[in-house]
């Protein structure tokens, strides 16, 4: 059994969870009423049309960024700036009918680096999801999606001295049903992801990745029952098998969660939940995990100004950094959003992610802070500013950092 750690909020995760207290301290919620999410809300004279294509739309965008990151390398000495260029040109096809839904999502990201041209990126993503209404009380849900991406240093497994960071493809599908019975309700979801790394490399020699691709697979069954129209109590099961290239971090697992979704009011929703996980490897050498989790969706909506989310989980994953670990990882993140003017959105995040490694002598925490604006300036034209602060520690020696990343953008759609 995996050793016991302390609390998941460490040095930085009492900084996060002020984020809504603060908020707290403005003038009293407002009375119940229908209040829209600040970002969800309907704003039409700033908002695309689209192009209509028989019963489907179509809402092509292409945004430009400039980023400057004051510690590219995320390096705990020594940091070097560089400035990346971005262009991203986005496509969302969505029917428009009575009943049933499919859209089809596409996407191609090209990064160009000022200093560090290895670091040159072009990622894409294509993906499809459609909804059946099989009942009035029974809906159908697949989606299938192919990812080329890559990770960014001093994040996943991306090594801060790799020559370049490492580039992935990945492959998901899923298929699931959501059925009413009177007040009970079912959510059933099978998934498939495959996944293949490349390899990088560390002054040339050949690094290898291919430990890291693998096929996965997932069952899960929620079962929520009605107790009032505005509160419900759940219970989630779901059960893992992952089967990788190498063998070493083969196994199953099953994680199982009680909890109670809500609508205090119009402005106050959500579902908070925690329970028991456990992983079994194959490997008779390797530990087991067992260990609580838990999964946290609140929304509230003070005034009809501002928004405030909070999203937390825990779950079981590997890395490769200082040995081969599998690790237990902890996050939780706020996100605030202040409709400043009708076409102006100022918003603010907090994040922390605390990383238990389980086969080595290792704990990392890494917590974030961000700040956006952003300017609507017509229904084809918007602006983006935002400032991004990373500060990352460990318990190893020598690898902490922390980094500023500013990036400003223009988003054009039609």
């Amino acid at each position: 059994m995996r050793r016991q750690g302390r609390g998941a909020v460490g040095r930085f995760g009492g900084a996060v969870l002020a984020v809504p207290v603060l908020l707290a301290l403005a003038p009293a919620m407002a009375e119940a009423q229908d209040v829209e999410p600040v970002m969800q809300r309907s704003r039409p004279e700033y908002e695309a049309q689209g192009i209509r294509m028989g019963s489907f739309i179509a809402l092509p965008s292409a945004t430009v960024t400039v980023e400057h990151d004051d510690n590219f390398f995320s390096t705990h000495s020594n940091a070097q700036d560089e400035t990346i260029y971005a262009l991203r040109p986005e496509v969302v096809i969505a029917s428009d009918w009575g009943t049933h839904s499919v859209e089809l999502r596409s996407w191609g990201e090209g990064l160009l680096h000022e200093n560090f041209d290895d670091d040159d990126q072009f990622n894409y993503y294509l993906g499809l999801r459609g909804t059946a209404d099989v009942l009035s009380d029974m809906q159908l849900i697949g989606a299938a999606s192919f990812l080329r991406d890559h990770e960014d240093r001093g994040s996943g497994d991306s090594f801060r001295l790799f020559d370049k960071p490492v580039e992935f493809e990945r492959f998901e599908t899923s298929l699931g049903v959501d059925k009413r019975f009177n007040r009970l309700r079912m959510r059933a979801t099978a998934g498939f992801r495959n996944d293949d790394y490349h390899d990088t490399s560390i002054g040339g020699a050949n690094v290898d990745e291919d430990y890291r691709d693998g096929q996965f697979y997932n069952l899960t069954d929620r079962l929520s029952y009605e107790v009032s129209p505005a509160t419900a109590v759940f219970f989630q099961a779901a059960y893992d098998v992952k089967d990788y290239r190498g063998s070493e971090f083969d196994g199953d697992g099953v994680k199982a969660i009680g909890g109670v979704e809500f609508e205090m009011t119009h402005l106050v929703r959500g579902e908070v939940g925690g329970g028991w996980m456990s992983f079994d490897f194959d490997d008779p050498t390797r530990d087991d995990i067992e260990t609580y989790t838990y999964s946290t969706k609140l929304f509230w909506d003070p005034t009809p100004l501002v928004s405030v989310s909070l999203f937390g989980d825990r779950d079981v994953s590997i890395s490769s950094e200082f040995g081969s670990s599998s690790t237990v990882v902890s996050t939780l993140n706020a996100r605030i959003d202040y409709e400043f003017r009708r076409n102006i959105i100022l918003s603010a995040l907090g994040g922390y992610e605390w990383t238990e490694y389980e086969d080595i002598v290792r704990d990392d925490e890494k917590g974030t802070a961000e700040i956006q604006a952003q300017y609507l300036i017509s229904a084809h034209l918007s602006a983006l500013l935002s400032l991004r602060h990373v500060d990352f520690d460990s318990s190893i020696d020598g690898i902490d950092y922390d980094k500023n990343v500013a990036t400003a953008g223009l988003k054009a759609q039609w």
